[in-house]
């Protein structure tokens, strides 16, 4: 009897583990044929998104704008592409961004290699990331975390008012 029931929680234990693997984005959705395809990045969004977080905080505290850190992958995660689509390509946040924020996007392939694995270990230990895509962090200049987010629905006004409502207070623009 106790082997029947130890079974069946174990049974229960593993269905729930895989239905909370799949809510978010994982290795099923980057093998499923209903995956986004990888979003080319063009020059625009090269030279609007920076790539190393260390030059990000430093001119954070020149320009005294909070450093928006984007860990994603756009090549394989379907709600990084969403985020990136419905907010972050929109006007009214790149404006927004223009003017308040210093941007850094780190974009992480499905299959990851030593240095993506360095990133990674890095980006735990700063910041607590536990590998869940995508994830969005609003740091100061010295790198702490003022907030951990991720993909909100409203739009990108939506998501403009959140972040000013969590930003120090200082002036913000438009």
């Amino acid at each position: 009897m106790k082997k029947v029931i130890v079974s069946i929680f174990l049974c229960i234990g593993i269905f729930i583990s895989i239905v909370a693997l799949n809510s978010g984005c994982t290795d099923s959705e980057a093998s499923s044929e209903i995956a986004p395809k990888a979003i080319p990045v063009t020059d625009v969004a090269k030279k609007e998104w920076m790539t190393d977080i260390d030059a990000a905080l430093k001119l954070s505290g020149k320009n005294g704008k909070p450093v928006l850190l984007y860990i994603a992958g756009l090549a394989w995660c379907k709600w990084c592409v969403v985020l990136d689509k419905e907010i972050f390509s929109q006007k009214e946040f790149k404006i927004f961004a223009k003017n308040n924020l210093v941007l850094v996007m780190l974009d992480f392939p499905f299959k990851m290699g030593k240095e993506e694995e360095q990133k990674m270990m890095m980006l735990n230990k700063k910041y607590g990331f536990q590998g869940a895509f995508p994830t969005v962090l609003l740091l100061d200049s010295k790198g702490k975390k003022l907030l951990e987010t991720g993909y909100r629905d409203g739009g990108a006004q939506a998501y403009v008012n959140f972040l000013k409502s969590k930003m120090p207070a200082k002036k913000t623009k438009k």
